[in-house]
C-alpha cells in the first residue's frame, strides 16, 4: 500500500504542476525539482530491486540523460544568459530525478507498472476537465481572457499547445487502457468515458501539432497492439472523441473566446451526459470484443506505417512550407486556425540552425537562443525558445548535446523493443511518440506539466526492459 501511495504521488506531479501555470514559473519549477529529488531519495531507500537498468537500452538512455544534464550544467562556463542557464539546468535535473524515481519504483514489480498508464491518463482528464469547466462556467470561475490565446483553451496550464498535447497524451493512454483486455472492465469503461472530454480539450486548444501528434500515437498503438480487438478499440475511441467534438457545434461561442458563453452550462451538461453514456455502453459492448491475439495483415501494417509517417511529417512540412503567421500574436484565434497554414516556426528553426553552425561542437550555452533570435530575427516577434527540442539543443549545446539527446532516444526505443512484456509498454511507446512529435516542433520541454508525463513513461519503459544477458 505504501508503494502504491508513493507511486501515485510521484505520478501526480505533472497534474499538480498543471495548476501552477504548467510548472513554468520560478517557484513552481523550484518546487518541481525539490519534489522530484525527494521522490528519488525515498524511492532509492525503499526499493528492493536493482539500482540501474538491467538492459542495454535503459543504461544507454539513463547514461545519456545524466551526461546531458552534466553538459547543461557545465555550459554555465560559456553561456551569455545565466538566467536562461538556471532555468534549463533546473528542468533537466528535475526530469532526470523524476525519471530515475519512477524507474526505481517500478523496476521490481510488474503489478506496479500497470498502474502508470491509467493514473497518468486520469491526471490528464482532471486537468483538461477543469479547463473545460472554467470555459463553460466562466462567470463562476471569473476566467480572464488572454490576448495571445484568443479562443484557444489555455487554462490551467497557461499555454494552449501544451493543453492540446496533454489532451493528446490522455487520448492515447485511454485508447490503450480501453483496448487492454487484461484490465478490469470498470477501468476500461472509465477510460472510454474520459475520451470525449479529452477530445474536446484537444479541439478547443486549436493545436494543429497536437492533433497530428495524437494521430501518430493512436496509429502506432493500433500497429503495436496484438489483440484482434485493436480496431474495435480504436473505433470506439474515435466515435467517442468525434461525439465529444460535435457537442461544441451548437455552441459556437464556446470556440470563439476563453470566457465561453451563456450557453456554457447546457453544453457542459451535454458533454457530461455523453461521457456517462460512453462509459455505460462500454460495459455492454467491450466484453464482446474479440480477445485472441492477431498480427496485422501485411497490407494493413504497411498502411498504418504510412499513415504514421504522414502524421509525424505533417507538422514539419506545414511549418517549412507555410507562409508567415502574422496573426499569431493577436486576439481572436478560433477553430479556423485548424485549417490555416500560417506559422513562424521556420523562422525560429532557421535561427537555431545558424546558431549551431556558428559554434557546432558545444554550442553557445543553454539559454543563449533568446539572444540569438533578437540578433538575427527577420520578423518583429519576441521568442525565447526555438520551438523544437532537437534544434534548440543543437543551437545551445552543439553536436555534443544533440548526440546525447539522440542517444537517449535510441536507448528508450531499444528498451521498448526489448521489454519483458511488449503489450504492457505499447501505450508508453505510442504516448512517447505523441510527445516527441509535438516537442520536435514546439517548446514543450520547458513545460514540466506535459514533459513530466513523458518522463514518467520513460521510467516505465526502462523498468520493463529485459536483462542485458537475455536481451538477444
Amino acid at each position: 500500500m505504501r508503494r502504491k501511495a508513493l507511486l501515485a504521488s510521484t505520478l501526480a506531479i505533472p497534474t499538480v504542476l498543471a495548476f501552477t501555470s504548467g510548472g513554468t514559473s520560478a517557484i513552481a519549477r523550484a518546487g518541481f525539482v525539490a519534489v522530484s529529488f525527494a521522490a528519488l531519495a525515498v524511492s532509492a531507500l525503499s526499493t528492493s530491486g536493482p539500482l540501474l537498468p538491467r538492459g542495454t537500452g535503459g543504461r544507454l538512455a539513463l547514461g545519456s540523460i545524466v551526461a546531458l544534464s552534466a553538459l547543461t550544467a557545465g555550459s554555465h562556463a560559456w553561456t551569455p544568459d545565466l538566467d536562461g542557464w538556471r532555468v534549463a539546468t533546473q528542468l533537466v535535473l528535475g526530469y532526470a530525478a523524476l525519471l530515475y524515481a519512477v524507474f526505481l519504483q517500478l523496476v521490481d514489480s510488474a503489478a506496479m507498472r500497470r498502474l502508470v498508464e491509467p493514473v497518468l491518463a486520469a491526471g490528464g482528464f482532471v486537468v483538461i476537465g477543469y479547463g473545460l469547466l472554467q470555459r463553460a462556467l466562466s462567470d463562476v470561475f471569473q476566467t480572464a481572457d488572454s490576448a495571445r490565446a484568443g479562443g484557444r483553451l489555455f487554462t490551467p496550464i497557461g499555454y494552449w499547445n501544451a493543453e492540446g498535447l496533454l489532451a493528446a497524451l490522455g487520448l492515447v493512454l485511454c485508447a490503450r487502457v480501453i483496448g487492454d483486455r487484461t484490465r478490469p472492465l470498470a477501468v476500461r469503461a472509465a477510460a472510454l468515458a474520459a475520451t470525449p472530454v479529452l477530445a474536446v480539450g484537444l479541439e478547443l486548444s486549436f493545436s494543429r501539432v497536437g492533433i497530428a501528434a495524437a494521430a501518430a500515437g493512436l496509429l502506432l498503438l493500433t500497429l503495436l497492439d496484438r489483440a484482434a480487438s485493436r480496431f474495435q478499440a480504436l473505433s470506439a475511441v474515435l466515435l467517442a472523441a468525434g461525439a465529444g467534438v460535435l457537442t461544441t457545434v451548437p455552441f459556437p461561442s464556446l470556440r470563439a473566446a476563453a470566457t465561453g458563453s451563456s450557453n456554457g452550462a447546457p453544453w457542459l451538461a451535454l458533454l457530461v451526459v455523453l461521457s456517462l453514456l460512453a462509459g455505460v455502453l462500454a460495459f455492454r459492448f467491450v466484453p464482446r470484443w474479440r480477445s485472441d491475439p492477431a498480427a496485422p495483415a501485411p497490407a494493413a501494417r504497411k498502411l498504418l506505417i504510412g499513415l504514421i509517417a504522414a502524421a509525424v511529417a505533417l507538422p514539419f512540412a506545414t511549418a517549412l512550407l507555410s507562409r508567415s503567421d502574422e496573426g499569431s500574436n493577436s486576439f481572436g484565434a478560433s477553430a479556423t486556425r485548424l485549417t490555416a497554414t500560417g506559422s513562424n516556426r521556420a523562422q525560429y528553426w532557421r535561427v537555431a540552425v545558424d546558431q549551431c553552425a556558428g559554434r557546432p561542437l558545444i554550442g553557445h550555452g543553454v539559454g543563449s537562443y533568446a539572444g540569438a533570435w533578437l540578433k538575427h530575427r527577420t520578423i518583429d516577434e519576441k521568442v525565447v525558445n526555438a520551438h523544437s527540442l532537437p534544434l534548440e539543443t543543437a543551437a545551445e549545446l552543439g553536436l555534443a548535446g544533440l548526440l546525447l539527446l539522440v542517444a537517449a532516444v535510441a536507448g528508450v526505443v531499444l528498451a521498448l523493443r526489448r521489454s519483458t512484456d511488449p503489450e504492457a509498454v505499447a501505450g508508453s511507446a505510442a504516448a512517447l511518440l505523441t510527445w516527441a512529435v509535438a516537442s520536435a516542433s514546439d517548446w514543450h520541454w520547458q513545460v514540466p506539466a506535459v514533459t513530466a508525463v513523458s518522463v514518467s513513461l520513460i521510467g516505465l519503459a526502462l523498468s520493463a526492459e529485459r536483462a542485458a544477458s537475455n536481451a538477444d
